[in-house]
């Protein structure tokens, strides 16, 4: 089990350095309002929730199956809260939660921050940086971790392409 929790480690340093970017399951450090809804497809999938539970601090939680090495049913439930950075292009938001991958790591912890910056207008590129542990020897991305640039098709519908470590590459958020 250790050579395959490396293997995927190895792979997705590798993917996070080498593929564009994408996965609409990533909580968006941008996002402060209302709920949002996404879905991400690429070696893997995955379904996501996050909504404001009071200010600037949302409750999200995200189904997938990473595929990359097998079938692989995974969860996160993340807790993010949004940070005032004074720039209006930027956005920071600190985000921690609980994940699950398949029987051989039923529970495990993610830590982190997400970075969400405004390109131009409508394009958005957005940093998960996430440490998940198990709690007794592995250290890996969380399922909260990736990159994407998201292209907002109009205020409530955008469409993403990045990677996360659930292995979604395109994805499509809706903001309600």
């Amino acid at each position: 089990m250790r050579v395959i929790t490396g293997v995927f480690i190895a792979v997705s340093t590798s993917a996070l350095m080498a593929l564009p970017a994408a996965a609409s399951t990533l909580p968006g450090a941008d996002e402060r309002q209302g709920t949002v809804f996404g879905t991400g497809v690429g070696p893997g999938f995955g379904v996501s929730v996050d909504g404001a539970i009071s200010g600037d601090t949302r409750l999200g939680v995200a189904l997938g199956m990473a595929m990359p090495f097998g079938v692989i049913p995974n969860y996160d439930l993340r807790l993010a809260h949004w940070i005032r950075t004074g720039t209006p292009r930027f956005d920071l938001t600190l985000v921690a939660g609980a994940f699950g991958m398949g029987a051989t790591l039923p529970l495990g912890a993610e830590f982190g921050a997400g970075l969400a910056y405004e390109l131009v207008p409508r394009l958005t590129g957005r940093l998960n940086i996430l440490i998940g542990t198990n709690f007794v020897s592995r250290v890996m991305y969380g399922p909260s971790s990736g990159f994407e640039l998201g292209f907002a098709f109009t205020p409530r519908l955008e469409g993403t392409i990045g990677y996360n470590a659930r292995g979604e590459v395109l994805g499509l958020r809706v903001r309600i």
